[in-house]
């Protein structure tokens, strides 16, 4: 249950030096990175380090936090941000779309309703090199399982692909370009990286 300490926050040791790890917190510079040009001041919650990801602790709860709290002009926001390849196709509801757990899910939901701050889903799409905005209490949500280490054990909140709340935005247009040297060399022969797309779409300067 979500609040509950029935669960562990922690991550592995050697996640922090996946390409994952890597690419999301990519992904959460790029959002913050728009989220100031637009006049926001943000808190990067996600920067917080406590061996897993961001938590907000009480007595008898605790729960994850969204990546960034931002501020403009009188209002604030959560904000959760999420790097996805590609919106997969679910040919039963005929329709691209994303998810996320169930899990992380009802903490925002949680967060949200503890602090009376609407939150937001950010997601950085890699094959249409989008950043894509959803307001948390706005979407409508089908819940089914989905594949953890290859198996269907985790169970998800999965939405349509087009209920942004904003028209989607050019990652192009966010930001001046930057090499981002391989993790290892490569050889013509070695077959292709399959992150080369994700690690060339986060080619930002130093903030």
């Amino acid at each position: 249950m979500a609040g509950k300490r029935a669960y562990s926050t922690m991550v592995p040791s050697n996640y922090t030096n996946s390409e994952t790890y890597k690419i999301g917190r990519e992904a959460e510079r790029v959002v913050k990175r728009w989220l100031e040009k637009s006049g926001y001041c943000v808190l990067p919650a996600c920067m917080i380090e406590n061996g897993g990801a961001p938590t907000l602790d009480g007595i008898d709860v605790k729960f994850v936090a969204p990546d960034l709290f931002i501020i403009k002009s009188g209002c604030s926001r959560w904000v959760e941000v999420k790097f996805k390849s590609t919106a997969p196709w679910y040919k039963k509801l005929k329709r691209r779309q994303h998810g996320i757990s169930t899990r992380l899910m009802d903490n925002y939901r949680r967060v949200e309703r503890e602090s009376g701050i609407e939150c937001w889903i950010a997601i950085i799409e890699g094959d249409h090199e989008q950043l894509l905005l959803y307001k948390l209490s706005a979407l409508e949500i089908q819940r089914g399982m989905g594949k953890k280490n290859g198996e269907d054990d985790e169970p998800m909140d999965y939405w349509a692909r087009d209920d942004c709340a904003e028209e989607p935005l050019s990652i192009h247009a966010l930001g001046p370009p930057r090499p981002i040297p391989p993790c290892s060399p490569r050889t013509l022969r070695d077959p292709p990286c399959p992150l080369t797309v994700q690690r060339n779409l986060f080619n930002l300067g130093d903030w």
